[in-house]
């Protein structure tokens, strides 16, 4: 996929994310992304800061 030091899905970045996407065709990717109680901005509630990070990195594919 290209950059593997990629933070949202570079396997090389330590810190990084790992996302796996899986590309359906030309026009949709999947990907399943687990989110840890650190990257929470309140309580139970994932940052909006990586729901833009993944859902904008399909467009790069």
């Amino acid at each position: 996929m290209g950059n593997q030091y990629c933070f949202v899905c570079g396997a090389d970045n330590p810190r990084g994310l790992h996302v796996h996407f899986e590309k359906r065709d030309r026009a949709n990717s999947f990907a399943t992304f687990y989110v840890d109680k650190e990257m929470a901005g309140w309580p139970s509630v994932q940052h909006g800061g990586l729901r833009v990070l993944y859902s904008m990195k399909p467009v790069h594919m």
